[in-house]
């Protein structure tokens, strides 16, 4: 890496965190934001829907936070979206519904390995400390 390289990587960065910044003086409490994320899972990746509530403001900053991060931690870490992707279920609604259909996967294959599939989604519910 040479010095140019890292000049260009640090400039990078200064918009990336300018970008975050405005982002965030734009989000207020109460909006909702998403992002697609894949999960690997036993029989392939899965893509789920991540879904960004901002609850309260950041008592230091006056951000809008969701969960313990603020809006700019958030749309660095994830690439945002206003509106909600068709078609694709958040985990919790994935695994509430108890449908162990999978996009690509036959009847055939999903019915042989209906019980594998089920303990797969047992411990996942587990270690997201879902219940």
């Amino acid at each position: 890496m040479g010095f140019f390289s890292a000049i260009d990587g640090f400039v990078g960065d200064c918009k990336a965190g300018a970008q975050a910044n405005k982002f965030a003086r734009g989000v207020r409490v109460g909006d909702v934001w998403y992002s697609v994320e894949t999960h690997a899972m036993p029989w392939g990746d899965v893509q789920f829907v991540q879904e960004h509530k901002f609850t309260r403001k950041c008592g230091l900053t006056g951000q809008a936070m969701c969960g313990h991060r603020t809006a700019a931690h958030v749309w660095l870490e994830h690439d945002l979206v206003k509106r909600r992707p068709a078609g694709i279920p958040t985990l919790e609604e994935y695994s509430e519904t108890g449908s162990w259909h999978l996009p690509g996967l036959s009847e055939d294959v999903a019915g042989a390995h209906a019980e594998e599939i089920q303990a797969a989604f047992r411990r996942l519910r587990q270690m997201i400390g879902a219940r």
